[in-house]
């Protein structure tokens, strides 16, 4: 059977129809396990990886390509379908932990690389696999399409972001049992001037960084949250058919859509709103979480 995608129409295959809202759980449980790991590693990234700036140069590097795949995500699905695409970026994520266990310009850059290459077609895999799924389950009940559709999406987005909460809490329960930057002058004089303070009491820009043996048990926590996202999707997640619009897709026609949708006057206007929230990201993950 076909069910309607947009304005095209996609193959309803076996694994879909009558477990909707269970395949959604799946892919929710996958990106929990996995985003509880990445996003935590990604606010620790400017205080563990402090030297000549690598822990930020490794983020830039990562959202900059993340740019170039998702203008290219349709013609990559189309290559490696949605399953794969998944799988391909939870193993990008466990080298991407790995290679924290050794932080160096020759092994986090190209993992941070690797990572941004990827996420473009994992977050458009995601979505399509969660449409998809919403429109067999409001055809099948004779339900809401876009009722189905905000359902199924809210389910994603609690497990989401929730892995700020999970993340951050394991980060905070392992890194605080040494107590290693704590005391009651530099707590005093935390802020603008970052932490800790310095002998003469002038702020300084470097903070004392925990036991390797604590940042390895943190990083060995948060791999196998990645190993178990990995093995969720690959023995839960089916499989399904690629969409009309990945199918006819090109390197080409992905990338004028990109370029043709920003003369979008509506479009335009957004973009200055898009460009102030990514600033307040940056800070959040860079300045402001080496200061707390």
């Amino acid at each position: 059977m076909k069910i309607l995608f947009g304005c095209k129409t996609i193959e309803r295959e076996a694994g879909v129809t009558g477990r909707e809202t269970w395949n959604v759980v799946i892919i929710s449980l996958s990106f929990f396990s996995v985003f509880t790991a990445y996003l935590a590693l990604q606010n620790l990234q400017s205080s563990l990886n402090q030297e000549e700036g690598l822990g930020i140069t490794s983020l830039s590097c990562l959202y900059a390509f993340i740019i170039l795949s998702a203008i290219l995500a349709p013609w990559i699905i189309k290559v490696l379908g949605i399953k794969i695409s998944l799988l391909i970026s939870w193993v990008s994520h466990i080298l991407y932990t790995c290679s924290n266990f050794y932080p160096t310009f020759a092994t986090l850059l190209p993992t941070s690389i690797l990572l941004g290459l990827i996420s473009g077609p994992m977050w458009t895999s995601q979505s399509v696999f969660i449409s998809t799924n919403a429109y067999s389950s409001a055809e099948m009940n004779k339900a809401d399409t876009h009722a189905t559709l905000s359902r199924l999406n809210g389910i994603f987005f609690t497990f989401y972001e929730l892995t700020q909460i999970t993340g951050n809490l394991v980060s905070s329960l392992v890194l605080n049992k040494d107590d290693y930057n704590t005391t009651s002058v530099s707590t005093a004089t935390c802020g603008c001037n970052d932490c800790p303070v310095t002998s003469s009491g002038n702020g300084t820009s470097t903070i004392e960084e925990p036991e390797a043996s604590t940042v390895y048990l943190m990083l060995i926590i948060f791999l196998v949250f990645d190993v178990m996202g990995f093995l969720c999707t690959a023995a839960f997640l089916p499989s399904i058919p690629k969409s009309e619009w990945a199918e006819q897709s090109n390197v080409k026609d992905s990338m004028v859509a990109c370029f043709s949708a920003i003369r979008n006057p509506k479009l335009l206007f957004l973009l200055p709103f898009i460009s102030i929230m990514a600033m307040e990201q940056a800070v959040l993950w860079t300045d402001f979480t080496k200061v707390c």
